[in-house]
């Protein structure tokens, strides 16, 4: 991880790898401080959890991939409802909403730059690929990780199908349980991706119904670290129950190779 309290030694050492051809580091999870000064090689695909406020930042995030002018992908993961959507500049929301123009077109628009069409299209964003018809092997071949969406979006419905009665007395007993898991962390770590925020546990009490396994708590919480989650569930899983606890680490973290 990179970031602002990310200690120097470490940061060196994150530099110094992301500089060679064939370093050992093939994900890096950091924030605006990875941008700063700093000129990682081979970087080819970006992905944004969540929304920045602002366009500038998202293109300085997004601008980090392809830098040696090979083809990368940017992919944005983000809840389209919530507060923080307020404080999202407008232009930025409405590229990331939009479904019909190309997106490339609508980040020019808010630069005042000449938008080129870029040939072939299915290299240009997700909208342009869905009107290409070149031909080529690699035309409608989808990312990873927009590939069987289908498949998510069912397994969404049914989470929100099913009726969890929680009551009131259950939830103050998990808040309660869940504040002490966070006090627990910070006294532990003080490395901010080791812990569980205040938000994360909102996140948790308003999802707890559908959250069944550790993955889900990476999912629907602002949690980054996995053992983190599986304690979470383990506190779900004595005041709620029914809770999965049998997975592994290795293949629920976002299948990365």
């Amino acid at each position: 991880m990179y970031h602002s309290e990310t200690k120097d030694y470490v940061k060196a050492s994150i530099r110094e790898d992301m500089n060679l051809e064939n370093g050992n580091i093939r994900v890096l999870i950091c924030t605006n401080v990875a941008g700063m000064g700093v000129n990682f090689r081979g970087v080819q695909q970006i992905i944004h959890y969540g929304l920045p406020r602002d366009m500038d930042t998202f293109v300085q995030q997004m601008g980090r991939a392809g830098r040696d002018g090979t083809l990368s992908h940017e992919i944005i993961l983000m809840k389209m409802i919530g507060s923080h959507l307020k404080t999202v500049e407008p232009f930025l929301l409405n590229l990331c909403k939009n479904t019909e123009q190309c997106r490339h077109k609508l980040l020019c628009d808010a630069y005042l730059c000449k938008h080129e069409q870029i040939i072939p299209k299915h290299n240009c964003c997700d909208i342009c690929e869905l009107q290409c018809s070149c031909g080529s092997v690699d035309c409608h071949v989808k990312h990873p990780l927009l590939r069987d969406t289908g498949k998510l979006d069912d397994e969404e419905e049914s989470r929100h199908q099913m009726n969890t009665d929680i009551s009131d007395d259950d939830k103050r007993i998990l808040r309660l349980q869940l504040e002490c898991l966070q006090s627990n962390l910070k006294d532990e770590s003080d490395d901010m991706f080791s812990t569980l925020s205040d938000s994360a546990i909102d996140d948790i009490m308003i999802n707890c119904s559908v959250i069944l396994k550790p993955a889900d708590v990476l999912i629907y919480a602002t949690c980054w670290a996995y053992p983190v989650a599986v304690q979470v569930c383990e506190i779900l899983n004595n005041v709620i129950g029914d809770r999965d606890l049998s997975e592994s680490e290795g293949e629920e973290v976002a299948g990365l190779e």
